[in-house]
């Protein structure tokens, strides 16, 4: 699409897994090729980082200060529902429980 450019609203019922060629975790992309897309990122020094993109964890841990740390995460995947409230449940508690795993606790 190009900037200025719409989309014709949807007629009916959406069925989102028919937007996407792979639904779910199917749509992920291989590890080694993720490493070999993101190798030439830059990388940042900063002591406050205490859990950055090297470690290939849930999510990034940045350190506050006053021993308060910020547990932070991104997620894109593709429908594995049709029913877009449902897929909205399943993305909430897919970012919540990465939070979890980092040892943190969701805050908004």
């Amino acid at each position: 699409m190009c900037a200025g450019e719409r989309l014709e609203a949807p007629r009916g019922p959406v069925q989102l897994t028919k937007l996407v060629e792979k639904a779910g975790c199917a749509s992920k992309i291989d590890q080694a090729f993720l490493k070999e897309v993101l190798k030439n990122l830059p990388t940042y020094d900063d002591p406050r980082v205490l859990v950055g993109v090297p470690a290939g964890d849930d999510a990034g841990i940045y350190d506050m200060g006053n021993g308060k740390a910020l547990v932070q995460t991104v997620d894109v995947f593709t429908p594995s529902v049709d029913d877009p409230y449902m897929f909205g449940q399943v993305a909430a508690a897919n970012s919540v429980s990465d939070i979890y795993a980092m040892g943190g606790t969701p805050m908004t």
